[in-house]
């Protein structure tokens, strides 16, 4: 069974053969087309270790960053509910600034579980 374009690509980036054009994007470096091998595995694969390294390094810091954002979407969240039960308990008043934490960490939290969506010129396809 033939493999997708982004198939191919995520088998090309971690390959010693990988080469770029501006055009087209990855392509193989020994035929300078696009990867279309009908077997299972390239035949001329060769892992490039420090080109997986990177890769994986990439995704790490991408789990780290969700991380982080939904930690931040949650404390800002319960920063601004705190501040809010203590200035109307203690004062009797309900300020609007505290608003702005719980809306800031709504907006993270939003923004971290919606996909990104891809375009056909996004730099990570062409690579």
């Amino acid at each position: 069974m033939a493999k997708t374009r982004e198939e191919y690509v995520e088998i090309c980036k971690v390959c010693t053969n990988r080469d770029f054009n501006m055009k087209t994007g990855v392509i193989c470096s020994l035929t300078n087309q696009h990867p279309d091998y009908s077997t299972a595995e390239c035949p001329s694969f060769i892992l490039d270790e420090s080109a997986e390294v990177e890769q994986k390094n990439v995704e790490f810091k991408k789990v780290q960053d969700h991380r982080g954002s939904i930690i931040a979407g949650i404390l800002s969240i319960s920063i601004g509910v705190v501040i809010i039960l203590v200035t109307s308990l203690a004062f009797g008043v309900i300020m609007a600034w505290p608003f702005a934490f719980i809306v800031g960490g709504i907006i993270l939290l939003v923004k971290t579980k919606t996909p990104k969506r891809k375009h056909n010129n996004d730099l990570d396809e062409i690579m």
